[in-house]
């Protein structure tokens, strides 16, 4: 599988997920590669199978509770039977605003798979990666 687009999410930077006159703006497109993800962000990967939600083990417990409603995400297992919570946190709207414009861009339909970094979910994601790839 190869992604087509890397974002990181990150909850400092509002100018991302935001409607003005020429769409949703979106966050920087970061590169392709594992060396891209830190431990203490999220990031949205987009590509054929769809969106996947990539958490950082180290993701700080505020922005679990804000998005996913736990303090932090146990295992893969735990990280999959999540999901983003409603709610008007701006974080929050953000990423809903962002994963709204990707659905009407690449279908509908897709759902958004969260994984944890550094479970087996993750290397299987981490295969598409360029740099993980050539290893």
């Amino acid at each position: 599988v190869l992604f087509r687009s890397l974002y990181n999410l990150d909850r400092n930077d509002s100018r991302w997920g935001k409607i003005d006159d020429e769409g949703v703006t979106f966050p920087d497109r970061l590169p392709l590669s594992g060396a891209a993800l830190s431990h203490d962000s999220l990031y949205l990967l987009t590509g054929p199978g769809g969106l996947t939600l990539i958490v950082g083990k180290s993701l700080p417990i505020e922005v679990c509770q804000i998005v996913f409603g736990v303090d932090t995400l146990v295992n893969s297992m735990h990280a999959a039977s999540v999901s983003i919570l409603d709610g008007s946190d701006s974080y929050l709207n953000q990423i809903h605003t962002l994963i709204q414009e990707l659905k009407n861009e690449l279908g509908e339909y897709l759902e958004v798979r969260v994984v944890l970094r550094g479970e087996k979910e993750m290397n299987r994601v981490s295969y598409g990666l360029y740099d993980d790839r050539v290893k």
